[in-house]
């Protein structure tokens, strides 16, 4: 009875996350500093995103081979989110919220960028995920750049590879984006920070003056191992209560069985009237 009633129990602790709307891991709050637009949350998917940025650019006649069209992409990201990560909720994959909770490490935290699309935060590398994706569909060249403790890209336009963070939203021009006027010393573009960030906040995600950038393979696919581990638990989080309630079901019937033996026998009277 004792195994019975744990089983139910199990079975009801596998079941109810899945209709928990509720995110369990540390949330950012907007600051107020930054470029983000509430109402742009009506872009809810990277086909979206991508209409609304062909159709600002191409209004303005910008060229999708144009470094100008790099920054707007950068652009319309930074306006479209605040930072701090977005987390897949109970409802969505309790299996990543409660593993990032218990480990602290970021097993919740979105890595498909239409799923990101759908929150109005996100943090450096998930920004930075979804302005890949854009370029991956315009066939433009990128490729992630990491500090210490912060995560952006570089992307390629005519022979240039220009510098993108809506993330801290650094104020530089053209010019200074190319990565040969800065050379992956972060020294170099921390002045540019200093509009909307403290130089104690740009040290402690950029880390100090001689640090080098740590660049990535050209048009690399980051995140693909817990990308595959939020698809696999996704679909476990659905249809992992089925298992201790099979089980339960099965003693059930188990005893119903020893209990009454006539029961296991449909339709044929083995025994004496």
């Amino acid at each position: 009875m004792k195994t019975n009633a744990l089983l139910v129990f199990l079975t009801l602790i596998l079941f109810v996350p899945n209709f928990l709307n509720r995110d369990i891991n540390h949330n950012e709050t907007f600051n107020h500093k930054e470029r983000y637009i509430p109402e742009l949350h009506a872009i809810k998917s990277i086909n979206e995103l991508e209409k609304i940025i062909d159709g600002i650019t191409d209004e303005k006649g910008i060229k999708q081979t144009d470094p100008e069209y790099l920054l707007y992409v950068s652009y319309i990201i930074s306006y479209r989110f605040f930072h701090g990560f977005s987390h897949w909720n109970l409802c969505q994959n309790w299996i990543a919220a409660v593993g990032e909770k218990i480990s602290g490490i970021g097993l919740a935290c979105k890595v498909q960028p239409d799923a990101i699309m759908k929150d109005d935060n996100a943090g450096c590398s998930q920004q930075a995920l979804v302005m890949m994706e854009i370029f991956r569909r315009k066939k433009i060249n990128y490729r992630k750049l990491g500090f210490p403790h912060h995560y952006t890209l570089l992307a390629q336009a005519n022979g240039k590879w220009y510098f993108l963070d809506p993330d801290m939203e650094p104020v530089m021009t053209l010019q200074q984006r190319e990565f040969s006027s800065w050379k992956g010393v972060a020294g170099n573009i921390k002045p540019f920070y200093l509009n909307k960030s403290t130089k104690a906040e740009v040290d402690a995600h950029l880390g100090g003056d001689t640090q080098l950038a740590t660049i990535g393979p050209i048009n690399e696919v980051p995140a693909k191992n817990l990308r595959l581990f939020q698809n696999i638990t996704e679909r476990l989080s659905k249809i992992l209560f089925i298992i201790p309630l099979l089980v339960w079901y099965y003693r059930i019937k188990k005893t119903i069985i020893i209990d009454n033996p006539e029961a296991s026998f449909s339709g044929y009277r083995l025994f004496p009237a």
